[in-house]
């Protein structure tokens, strides 16, 4: 079985604070490429005494083991480990994927080319072409100009038959290696290479960071919902149950709040309105409003979207809703984990005598799960 050693262990000192854990679009970094490495290898993490602890809260259940003090100490760690487990230890063709928890950006079809590449001849990287003119400096002065075509910025993942890199472990003729392909190198070995993706590169400042996360990806989805009142029951709105005013006539509960959100953030993912399924759960039985919205939620969630906004307008004559807002925006503020300054409450009369209409505005921003 193949195995990702996520590389977690150094000081970041130059990035200024503990750079596995620092936030990268909502979520910390070494999330990004546990994320995308889980689905293709059994993986390990090599951490820190300081970091080690909360990465074993934020990823329960993964192997994870202290590293050395240069990146070719933790590698050999990592390996040594590998060899002692009699559970985990690989067998000579497969894989050792070894990977910077600070590139945060890789994607599966790089680290599939790379290992394809290692497959073949062994030992494989993915790699950055440098297309800027690049000079060799004496003090202050220009030494020699480089050809840039054969000169390319190392990457990860670098990927390794366990045979090779086992070997090249025990007979490195390098004590400090910058990256693990030189170990290979050390001893004669050849390592292909392949051109990674343009943003997977190694964050090293915090600027970096800011540099390379995506640009702000942001939807508005607007929804409306209406309902007259029934003679019965309890008005419901954003979950919240007011027995001294008449539920609204519906199938469901009727909370005009739930059913107009649930309705703005579908319209915002570029999906149907809130019957095309909401109709078959409520058949099913279901008929909290607030599993509507979940439903919705789960598919913003699944995109990396956020609900970063809200806005609720609700037309009715028959209550006075301002006396409510508090109410309604604490409860949605809640359940979906937005600040509740960062939800609107307005309400008119509006023409309808019988009925309550409720318009929902929201705004999904990519970031932490909505």
């Amino acid at each position: 079985m193949n195995t990702a050693i996520i590389l977690a262990a150094g000081k970041s000192v130059r990035f200024g604070s503990d750079k596995p854990l620092a936030a990268i679009n909502g979520k910390p970094m070494i999330l990004h490429s546990f994320e995308v490495f889980k689905k293709l290898a059994r993986v390990i993490i090599v951490a820190n005494k300081k970091n080690a602890d909360k990465i074993k809260k934020l990823l329960p259940g993964i192997q994870i083991i202290l590293g050395g003090k240069s990146r070719q100490e933790s590698v050999l760690k990592a390996v040594k480990f590998l060899k002692k487990n009699n559970k985990l230890r690989p067998v000579d063709d497969d894989l050792i994927l070894i990977h910077n928890a600070a590139n945060p950006f890789v994607t599966i079809k790089e680290i599939n080319h790379c290992a394809a590449l290692a497959k073949k001849y062994g030992a494989c990287i993915v790699g950055n072409p440098v297309y800027d003119t690049v000079k060799i400096i004496d003090g202050n002065f220009i030494k020699q100009t480089l050809p840039r075509e054969k000169i390319i910025l190392a990457q990860t993942p670098q990927i390794f038959k366990w045979e090779i890199l086992k070997d090249a472990c025990k007979k490195a003729k390098i004590k400090k290696a910058a990256d693990d392909a030189l170990i290979i190198e050390s001893i004669g070995g050849k390592v292909a290479w392949t051109k990674s993706s343009y943003k997977n590169r190694k964050i090293t400042f915090p600027e970096d960071a800011e540099f390379m996360s995506p640009k702000l990806n942001a939807r508005i989805g607007i929804a409306s919902d209406y309902h007259e009142f029934s003679n019965s029951g309890e008005l419901t709105l954003a979950g919240v149950k007011f027995p001294h005013y008449k539920k609204l006539l519906a199938d469901s509960d009727g909370d005009a709040v739930f059913h107009a959100l649930a309705a703005a953030v579908s319209s915002a993912l570029g999906k149907g309105s809130l019957g095309t399924f909401a109709s078959a759960m409520c058949e099913r039985g279901i008929k909290n409003s607030k599993k509507y919205l979940d439903a919705v939620l789960k598919k913003a969630r699944a995109k990396n979207f956020k609900i970063s906004n809200i806005s609720i307008n609700i037309e009715t004559q028959k209550i006075k809703i301002d006396p409510l807002s508090p109410q309604i925006r604490a409860s949605l503020s809640r359940h979906i984990k937005i600040a509740p300054e960062n939800i609107g409450i307005t309400a008119i009369r509006g023409k309808s005598k019988n009925g309550l209409y409720c318009i929902a505005a929201v705004l999904l921003t990519i970031g932490a799960a909505a």
